[in-house]
């Protein structure tokens, strides 16, 4: 099979997709002005955009960035990010907004490239469009990376434009190799990032063995030079990174899993379409290969302690490929074909409108991109900065958002400290004297109800209580002066 056919949309099908994008559009537009508008507040969003600040400043001020016991420090993140997000944080003097500034830049690069890749799958510049818009919307509707300053939107977007070059036809070394190297920067950005190239390499095997042989070469020589370099930079291997101990809940899996189906439910069973109508185009057999292992891999990370829906973004991704694909190969039936192709895009529409519609009957607004803080909220994150400020000497914070912007040094990441006693790497002995000797001037941590089922607060509340008093409780938790 030559280059792919491209057939001119059915008029139904090309008004009922500029409708829907219009309205997607919007939705984005929306997000993103919010996104960009909130960039520079100092309001903590995710405890893990102070943790990555804070792996950022050792990675670019020749710090230790990898500490091993009996530091309380911990770091199970590559560091190709690190350097990206830190020298833009040299220009704007905070690691934080940088590494927001990035994700917001990688969130519409990524964008790009999925439009980019369902370009190459045969797409339209308008279905194509639609694939991205999708991708965009959802994420902007119902989680909250985008715009956050965490890797993982910036390995997709370095895995996204490596996934498009090596399906780009004619295949060649010009294309493969750039490819497998945005691949493997993918990989070093965040480490879950395993199955684009698996994908990849599956799919070429069955349609393209001479150019599979290539992208396993490219692929191990470069992960082979990475680990390497790694090992020599930092003295530790990179599969430690793979293999930090966590607590595993198969119930945990089980139940995201449900929710992330009842999120998703219309564009799967828009694919289940594709796939069983068009089982022999090959790019519907690619994207239902990403489908399928990008959901078993994501599910099989869920249940893992501290692993929450980001690991189904590459699930989200080649969900948004399908409605695309689907939407161009039905529009080109003759009987029955546009009508179905304009039931995939509405049912986007209509999934997105029930993700919405959910949150603001739940109340549940704040995880919306759209949503700004209040003034309220706004002055209470400034209240605790200067608070946490002003408590001279260490302080142990569960939201590192909070300490990073109080100038604290980093002391201990209570989640991998609790993991490391849940699973029995440490006693615990030696923090709970550090609590017991008043350390630390302030201790911070999140809502009761949120801490009480963390190992960490479950061997230490009772030591802390005992050398502790509450000063005050707010939104962003409570905060722990010594007795």
């Amino acid at each position: 099979m030559g280059g792919v056919l491209r057939w001119p949309d059915k008029p139904v099908v090309t008004i009922a997709i500029r409708l829907i994008m219009m309205v997607m559009a919007v939705g984005c537009a929306m997000g993103l002005a919010a996104l960009i508008l909130t960039l520079p507040w100092h309001v903590a969003h995710e405890k893990d955009e102070g943790w990555i600040a804070y792996q950022v400043a050792a990675a670019m001020k020749g710090g230790v960035v990898y500490p091993m016991p009996p530091s309380f420090w911990f770091n199970n993140y590559p560091p190709l990010s690190y350097y990206v997000i830190g020298g833009l944080g040299k220009i704007v003097g905070d690691e934080i907004i940088a590494g927001r500034m990035i994700a917001v830049a990688a969130f519409i690069a990524l964008g790009s490239a999925i439009a980019w890749t369902a370009r190459t799958m045969g797409c339209t510049r308008l279905q194509s469009s639609f694939s991205a818009l999708f991708f965009m919307t959802i994420q902007l509707e119902d989680y909250v990376y985008a715009g956050r300053a965490d890797p993982k939107i910036l390995g997709l977007a370095f895995g996204m434009a490596g996934f498009a070059l090596v399906i780009k036809e004619p295949r060649s070394r010009g294309s493969l190799f750039p490819g497998s190297l945005l691949l493997a920067m993918a990989f070093f950005t965040k480490h879950d990032l395993i199955f684009m190239p698996a994908a990849l390499t599956i799919w070429l095997t069955i349609h393209d063995r001479r150019n599979a042989v290539r992208l396993v070469l490219y692929g191990a020589s470069l992960a082979v030079i990475g680990a390497i370099a790694f090992y020599l930079a930092y003295h530790v291997p990179v599969w430690s990174l793979l293999a930090a101990p966590r607590g595993y809940i198969a119930t945990d899996a089980a139940r995201q899993f449900l929710g992330w189906l009842e999120s998703v439910a219309l564009p799967l069973l828009a694919s289940l379409a594709l796939f069983a109508r068009f089982p022999r185009d090959r790019y519907v057999v690619l994207c239902a290969l990403y489908l399928a292992g990008s959901i078993a891999v994501g599910v099989y990370f869920t249940g893992g302690e501290g692993v929450d829906a980001n690991v189904m973004f590459d699930a989200l991704i080649a969900l948004a490929l399908c409605c695309g694909v689907g939407i161009n190969r039905f529009s080109q039936m003759t009987r029955g074909g546009p009508l179905v192709a304009s039931l995939i895009a509405g049912g986007c529409l209509l999934q997105l409108v029930g993700i919405l519609a959910f949150r603001l009957a739940t109340n549940n607004i704040g995880e919306l991109s759209w949503h700004v803080p209040d003034a309220q909220t706004v002055a209470t994150n400034l209240q605790d900065i200067s608070f946490l400020r002003n408590q001279k000497g260490p302080a142990l914070c569960k939201q590192n958002t909070l300490c990073y912007w109080a100038g604290k040094p980093a002391e201990v990441d209570m989640f991998w400290m609790g993991q490391d006693v849940h699973t029995g790497q440490r006693d615990g002995q030696d923090i709970l004297r550090a609590i017991r000797n008043r350390r630390y001037t302030v201790i911070q941590l999140s809502s009761d109800e949120e801490e009480r089922s963390q190992p960490f607060w479950q061997f230490t509340h009772e030591t802390i209580a005992a050398y502790y008093r509450l000063d005050h409780r707010d939104l962003l938790g409570s905060f722990f002066v010594p007795n």
